[in-house]
């Protein structure tokens, strides 16, 4: 039998296999989700986030619930279509459509609750791995808001270091997005950013290229805290890279050595974003910034 045809197959993809190997380009599966829920959130404008760890009859969790606007129905099917997006690739920190999966190829026992509502009417789903496969399904609406919810089920060792370190991960990476506006509450809690005594501000641009990155300069009232000693790049918020000015104290007068902040606005290089989106991939731009 003739194995050759004039009618094309379809490929196939291991949506399984394809969520596990995507998600290892994570360093952990808390970093991951953590950073996609803020990115989705920042996205979408949102101007406040509420962050709720705990634990229901089916596992411990970690809930992210954004006030932005809520999807149609056909964005909320698209949603759970893996690799299709409505993002704009090198516009903000999501494009590829993948982002909110990927836990489940984190831990195949996991699954992803999503609400979307407009205060009036509401969708929900429930993300799962089920014979092998990818899969999700409609669920009745629990919830009656404006935005969007999204609630992972975390195997026990995430759920341990997020209840322990989710303040610290939210400072290290959005501190930038709470100053632009973006309130975060953190079970009931408002987290209260880093937001120093600024004496002066100094707004420039870096030019790379033909592409220009604005970035602002602060002198500051006290010294400034070790973990912040860095010109920051960011990207709608999140702190994608840092590097220590060394090169540059010999040009800041001894009194201010200790005393200023830099924080670049890299979003029109964020088609450089590295695949886990807190670096640049190799190459001319990543070469230029360092």
């Amino acid at each position: 039998m003739s194995l050759s045809s004039s009618t094309p197959n379809v490929m196939e993809v291991d949506s399984v296999h394809l969520l596990h190997d995507l998600a290892r380009f994570y360093d952990s599966g808390t970093e991951m989700v953590v950073s996609e829920a803020f990115g989705n959130a920042v996205d979408v404008e949102s101007t406040e986030l509420k962050i709720d760890l705990g634990e229901d009859h089916d596992g411990k969790y970690i809930r992210f619930i954004n006030n932005g606007p809520s999807m149609s129905e056909k964005d909320f099917r698209n949603y759970h279509v893996i690799a299709r997006s409505s993002k704009t690739f090198g516009k903000g920190l999501g494009w590829a459509g993948i982002g909110a999966k990927l836990y489940l190829g984190s831990w195949l026992e996991s699954k992803i609750i999503t609400e979307s509502s407009d205060g009036t009417n509401s969708l929900a789903s429930v993300m799962f791995i089920q014979e092998n496969k990818a899969s999700w399904k409609f669920v009745k609406p629990t919830q009656n808001f404006v935005g969007t919810s999204y609630k992972v089920y975390l195997k026990p060792e995430d759920y341990a270091v997020l209840s322990a370190a989710i303040t610290d991960i939210v400072l290290k990476y959005f501190n930038t997005a709470m100053r632009n506006g973006l309130d975060v509450i953190i079970n009931g809690k408002k987290l209260e950013y880093w937001k120093p005594e600024i004496i002066e501000t100094f707004n420039e641009e870096i030019k790379i290229d033909d592409r220009h990155l604005p970035f602002t300069l602060w002198t500051l009232q006290e010294k400034i805290p070790d973990n912040r000693k860095n010109i920051e790049y960011h990207v709608s918020g999140k702190t994608i890279f840092s590097t220590n000015p060394s090169n540059l104290l010999s040009n800041v007068k001894r009194e201010f050595k200790k005393k200023f902040c830099v924080v670049v606005d890299a979003l029109c290089i964020s088609d450089q974003l590295g695949t886990n989106k807190n670096n640049f991939r190799s190459g001319i731009f990543n070469s230029k910034i360092v």
